[in-house]
């Protein structure tokens, strides 16, 4: 679900447009820069808050400062966190989930549940402690904006997970069509909610997206020299894209060039070799508890 930084609040929440608070405001900066070295975005958003008791309780690591980030094109949305007492937050967020517009919604919010000295805010309150719960938000700021330019989307988002309930428990199928979008990934209602559902890890990559990433390179692979209509901005100018950006030939039926095996884990930047040393990661942790 989208964040929505205009939501009504049953307590005074510092924010632009509201009379919570009188003659008090957040004033945010952002940065937001490339990193090539690691193919990152790194954003930065600087907080600076005219309400003593706010902050009087950053600084005391009751409330944090954070930043909601959402992209529309790609879906991703991520929450940056500042640390105790600090009045920034800094994150990178890897080039692969962003495209085009990207929101930033600047917000303090309650590290725990806290009760909110209202002295500061409206006489409406009765100057009274009142009760908030962990993460709700006690100040927000405008909503900032910033473009990443891309010549072709991000690899993590050609893909569509669909429901399809003829298919067996834990059985996913693929369909990609050059004319579309998205290479379709399908399962039925129970697997595709016990996938989504998995920790945010490299598990996905090289199982369900390895697969459907090879199945759609061949299909590109035996179109090369054929008339084709292909979607503007969908996967296979996406994959192909990618495979000129990597020097990497899938050849054609004639002329072999990569596996496409290889080429797959080469666009999806090693994914095998990142899940062996995360088990390697893993199990020598379990040797340490023993």
């Amino acid at each position: 679900m989208k964040y929505d930084a205009k939501r009504n609040f049953v307590y005074p929440v510092l924010r632009p447009y509201s009379d919570d608070y009188l003659d008090h405001n957040l004033a945010t900066e952002l940065t937001a820069e490339p990193a090539p070295e690691d193919n990152s975005i790194r954003v930065r958003v600087k907080f600076t808050v005219s309400t003593p008791n706010i902050r009087s309780l950053v600084d005391g690591g009751s409330a944090l400062c954070v930043a909601m980030l959402y992209c529309r094109d790609t879906l991703h949305r991520e929450m940056l966190r500042g640390g105790n007492g600090s009045f920034s937050v800094e994150g990178s967020i890897d080039e692969r989930f962003l495209r085009n517009n990207v929101e930033v919604h600047p917000a303090i919010v309650a590290a725990d549940g806290i009760a909110l000295p209202t002295d500061a805010a409206h006489p409406e309150y009765g100057a009274q402690p009142v009760s908030v719960g962990q993460w709700q938000p006690l100040a927000t700021a405008e909503t900032w904006h910033f473009d990443v330019k891309r010549n072709a989307i991000p690899l993590q988002a050609i893909f569509n997970l669909s429901v399809n309930d003829a298919l067996p428990d834990g059985i996913f199928d693929t369909q990609h069509e050059p004319s579309e979008r998205y290479i379709t990934i399908s399962a039925n209602a129970k697997t595709k909610a016990d996938f989504i559902s998995l920790p945010k890890t490299t598990h996905k990559f090289p199982t369900v997206y390895l697969g459907a990433l090879i199945d759609a390179m061949a299909a590109i692979r035996e179109m090369e020299g054929e008339p084709s209509e292909t979607h503007s901005e969908g996967w296979a100018e996406c994959i192909k894209a990618k495979l000129k950006e990597l020097k990497v030939s899938l050849g054609t039926p004639d002329e072999p060039g990569e596996s496409l095996f290889k080429a797959a884990q080469l666009l999806l930047r090693n994914p095998l070799g990142e899940l062996i040393a995360e088990v390697n990661q893993l199990n020598g942790e379990e040797d340490d508890e023993c």
